[in-house]
């Protein structure tokens, strides 16, 4: 698998992606209107979400989302693999921010039931909310789930999540503000297709960081080592956001 390195090309929304010593420009969508009036009309009416809203829409955590919108998008529209993804499941609500980036960067994403799920009850009835306002979004059938993205509830038989069939697509982007050894026996079990997010930015509400490609790649379970789709690193004023998506099968 090759690991591309991202970096921010000046102080536009673009980024450069160098591999192999080659640098070329990638085409990242502008920030949509709807998704940024959306979170600032969350805060008139829950004053207690304002860093909330303002960590979601810095720059670094806006590009974050929109690579893995962009290399997600890529994924689901142009691979034997992504184009059978029936199902996604977003561990972590953040704000509905990333499912919204998504559904605007790829052409099959409207197809594909979505499940956002959080134990944090404020987070789910924001993410419902910006669901609602954004004329685009609203158009997919999301599920908001409140609870424990590990809870035995939502890994029964009728749920299926933690034993993912083949035909979903986990994109985990937030891994730092999850217990790593938690989040190995959840994918141990799973054969989706899964994409994941994590950073070296220490922080207050990081339980765990990755300082490389190598240490986010531990997460998955062996049998995804000849899987890889994409792996890849974003440097930031903060610290490096690393990302990669292996494929079901």
């Amino acid at each position: 698998m090759n690991i591309r390195k991202i970096h921010f090309a000046g102080e536009q929304y673009v980024l450069a992606e160098e591999e192999k010593g080659q640098t070329r420009y990638m085409p990242v969508q502008v920030v949509p209107i709807e998704v940024v009036s959306g979170m600032s009309r969350l805060t008139y009416s829950n004053p207690k979400m304002v860093q909330q809203v303002l960590d979601a829409l810095s720059p670094f955590q806006l590009m974050s989302k929109m690579w893995a919108a962009q290399i997600c998008a890529t994924f689901l529209d142009n691979t034997r693999e992504g184009q059978s993804i029936t199902h996604a499941t977003m561990p972590g609500s953040w704000l509905g921010q990333q499912s919204a980036f998504l559904c605007r960067a790829s052409r099959t994403y409207s197809d594909v039931q979505v499940s956002m799920i959080d134990s944090d009850y404020q987070a789910v009835q924001a993410a419902k909310l910006l669901h609602t306002w954004d004329s685009y979004h609203n158009r997919m059938n999301v599920d908001f789930v409140h609870s424990d993205i590990f809870s035995d509830s939502l890994n029964d038989d009728e749920n299926n999540l933690e034993n993912s069939l083949s035909k979903r697509l986990i994109i985990w982007n937030g891994l730092e503000h999850f217990d790593p050894e938690k989040v190995k026996k959840f994918l141990q079990k799973s054969n989706a297709s899964i994409c994941l997010q994590s950073t070296s930015m220490k922080a207050e509400d990081h339980s765990h960081t990755v300082n490389c490609i190598e240490e986010l790649l531990e997460y998955l379970p062996d049998r995804y080592a000849d899987r890889g789709y994409y792996a890849g690193s974003l440097e930031g004023p903060l610290g490096v956001r690393y990302m990669v998506l292996a494929k079901s099968e």
